[in-house]
C-alpha cells in the first residue's frame, strides 16, 4: 500500500503535493518523494524516510504549477533514495509514480534491459517508466494504451510527461485512484482524505480507463480512445477526521471513537426500532449457506460474523481468506450468499473474489465504508458502515462498525428467516443500542491498560483467550 497524489492548477504545487503526502503518511513511510514540472524539465527529488526528510531537501519557493507525489511502503526493494518513488526513464520523459504491484515485473525488465533500458532501482515502478518510454509516440495516450496492454497486476498510476507540461496523466487497474475536480484546479490521489480539504467534488474512474487531466477540464478515454462522459459524485467533508484533535497519534483518537462510531453504525440502520437495509434484493428463505469473504481486520471480522451468525440463523457460515478465494474452487451456487468485507470497498483480492463468486452464481452483499468505492459497485448488494475516515494502520473504529454491522445483519436475516420471535428480535436491538456505553466502560481502563502493556514489553508474542459475544443473549 502506497500513497499517490498530484496537482495541476493555477497554484504553486509544492506546498499541496507535501500537505496531501502528510495526509497519506498512513499508506506509506519508507521514503517519499515528488516530481514538478520547473525550468522547462522535470525535476525529481525523493528520499528515503519519513516526510521530514523530504521536506530538507526541497526547495518549496520552487515555482510549479503542476506535480505529483509518493509515499511508499516496500513490496519491491529495500526502503532507499534509489527505490523511492516517482520513477522516470533514463532520458526524464516520463515520471511515473505507483500503488500496487506488476506481476510480470521481471520478465518485463529482462526485455528491456535486452533492448538498451538500464535501470537505477530494485522497483518494478521504473519499469513502467521504461516501458512509456519504448512504447512512446507522437500521442500520449497511444502510448499509455500500449504500455498497459504489457503490465499485468493492479495499479493506479500518476504519470507527467516532459513535452505536456500543463497536463497530468492517470490509469488505475484494481488500486484505488480519485480525480478531484474544481473550476481551475485538479487532484488525482489513491485517498479522498488526501484531497478533501481542497474540493468535494470528485471522479471516481474505472479499471483501464485514461484520464488526462490539465487545470481546466479532465477527459476519460477507453483503451479504444473513445471518450467517456464523467460524472462526478460529492464526498463529504468531515474536518474531524483530518487532525489528531487532543491526542498524540490517529490510533489513540480512532480508538477513543470506537463508542460513537460503533452507535453511528446502529442508528443508521434503524427506523422505529426496526433494521433497515435499503435495497436489499435477497430472498433470504432461499439461502442455504453463507460465505464471508475479507482480507487482515476483514477477515477477523468475518469469524466473529460466522459465530454469530451459525448460531441465531441455524445455517453454515465459511469464513474465506479473499486473497485465496478465487484460487481454491469455492464451491457456491445460487442458494450461497457471498458476504464481502472490505473498510476502502478497493482491497483488490476482496474484488477478485466478488467476480469470482458472482461468476459462479452467488448472491453477493457488500460490507464497506466508502461510497461508491469498486466492491460496493460490483455487488449485487451493500450495506455502509460509518467508520468515517481511518488513518491509523492498525484498524480499530473500521473493525468496530464491521462487527456492528455483522450483528445488525445476523438480526435482520434471523428476523426475515423467522428463527427468532418478536421479543428476541426487540431484545437483541436493545443490546446493540446499549454496546457503546459498554465499549465507553472499557475505554476508561485506558491506564490500567498501558501498565498491564508496559509490564508484558518483554515478550514478542501474547495469547488472549476468550469466550462469548458481544450480544449478551446469545
Amino acid at each position: 500500500m502506497c500513497g499517490i497524489i498530484g496537482y495541476v492548477g493555477k497554484n504553486q504545487a509544492l506546498p499541496i503535493l507535501i500537505n496531501g503526502l502528510e495526509k497519506l503518511e498512513y499508506r506509506g513511510y519508507d521514503s517519499t518523494g515528488i516530481a514538478i514540472y520547473s525550468q522547462n524539465r522535470i525535476v525529481i527529488k525523493k528520499s528515503q524516510g519519513r516526510l521530514n526528510e523530504l521536506r530538507k531537501i526541497v526547495n518549496m519557493s520552487t515555482e510549479s504549477n503542476i506535480g505529483i507525489g509518493h509515499t511508499r511502503w516496500a513490496t519491491h526493494g529495500k526502503p532507499s533514495d534509489a527505490n523511492s518513488h516517482p520513477h522516470t526513464d533514463e532520458n526524464t520523459t516520463f515520471a511515473v509514480v505507483h500503488n500496487g504491484i506488476i506481476e510480470n515485473f521481471l520478465d518485463l525488465k529482462e526485455s528491456l534491459i535486452k533492448n538498451g533500458h538500464t535501470f537505477k532501482s530494485d522497483t518494478d515502478t521504473e519499469v513502467i517508466a521504461h516501458l512509456l518510454a519504448q512504447n512512446h509516440t507522437d500521442d500520449v495516450k497511444n502510448t499509455i494504451i500500449k504500455t498497459l496492454t504489457m503490465l499485468k497486476g493492479s495499479f493506479a498510476l500518476g504519470i507527467m510527461y516532459k513535452e505536456t507540461p500543463r497536463t497530468l496523466y492517470a490509469v488505475r487497474k484494481d488500486s484505488p485512484l480519485v480525480i478531484g475536480i474544481t473550476d481551475t484546479e485538479k487532484y488525482i490521489a489513491s485517498d479522498t482524505f488526501a484531497i478533501s480539504n481542497y474540493t468535494q467534488n470528485i471522479l471516481l474512474p474505472d479499471n483501464n480507463q485514461i484520464a488526462e487531466i490539465t487545470a481546466e477540464k479532465v477527459v476519460l478515454y477507453d483503451t479504444d480512445k473513445h471518450i467517456i462522459p464523467i460524472k462526478t459524485i460529492k464526498i463529504e467533508q468531515n474536518f474531524a477526521d483530518n487532525s489528531k484533535g487532543v491526542y498524540a497519534h490517529y490510533m489513540m483518537k480512532e480508538i477513543m471513537e470506537q463508542p460513537q462510531i460503533f452507535e453511528k453504525t446502529v442508528i443508521s440502520h434503524l427506523h422505529n426500532n426496526k433494521i433497515v437495509f435499503e435495497n436489499l434484493g435477497i430472498s433470504f428463505k432461499s439461502i442455504e449457506r453463507i460465505q464471508i469473504i475479507g482480507c487482515g481486520s476483514a477477515y477477523y471480522a468475518g469469524w466473529v460474523g460466522k459465530n454469530v451468525m451459525e448460531k441465531l440463523l441455524k445455517l453454515p457460515v465459511e469464513v474465506c481468506i479473499a486473497s485465496e478465494y478465487r484460487y481454491q474452487n469455492p464451491i457456491t451456487d445460487n442458494k450461497t450468499l457471498a458476504i464481502l468485507i472490505s473498510q476502502s470497498g478497493e482491497t483488490a483480492d476482496t474484488l477478485a473474489a466478488l467476480k469470482e463468486a458472482i461468476r459462479l452464481g452467488s448472491k453477493s452483499l457488500a460490507i464497506v465504508n466508502v461510497k461508491d468505492s469498486s466492491i460496493s459497485r460490483e455487488s449485487d448488494n451493500v450495506i455502509y458502515t460509518s467508520a468515517g475516515t481511518e488513518v491509523a494502520v492498525a484498524t480499530t473504529k473500521a473493525y468496530t462498525s464491521q462487527l456492528a454491522v455483522l450483528y445488525l445483519l445476523a438480526i435482520y436475516i434471523a428476523e426475515k428467516i423467522e428463527v427468532i420471535n418478536a421479543d428476541e428480535y426487540t431484545k437483541y436491538i436493545e443490546e446493540l443500542r446499549l454496546m457503546p456505553r459498554k465499549i465507553e466502560t472499557v475505554l476508561k481502563l485506558n491506564n490500567a491498560i498501558n501498565n498491564i502493556a508496559k509490564n508484558n514489553t518483554e515478550f514478542s508474542n501474547i495469547f488472549y483467550n476468550a469466550r462469548k459475544y458481544a450480544i449478551n443473549s446469545l
